[in-house]
């Protein structure tokens, strides 16, 4: 499920876990590294948001 992998990933990266809580750059991490979590996070968000999206409207009907 999207909604797990997103939330291990903070936890992975040593941040904070949750959807506000942002993710930051460890010491010693590279850079390009950073920037492929960070990418990662933001394609689960969408998916998150998708899957939302769908239990909402289930609810609905």
């Amino acid at each position: 499920m999207a909604f797990e992998r997103l939330f291990s990933l903070p936890r992975k990266l040593g941040c904070d876990e949750g959807w506000e809580a942002g993710l930051y750059r460890q010491k010693g991490m590279w850079h390009r590294t950073f920037e492929q979590h960070l990418e990662r996070y933001w394609e689960l968000d969408g998916q998150c948001a998708v899957e939302m999206i769908d239990v909402l409207s289930r609810l609905r009907r």
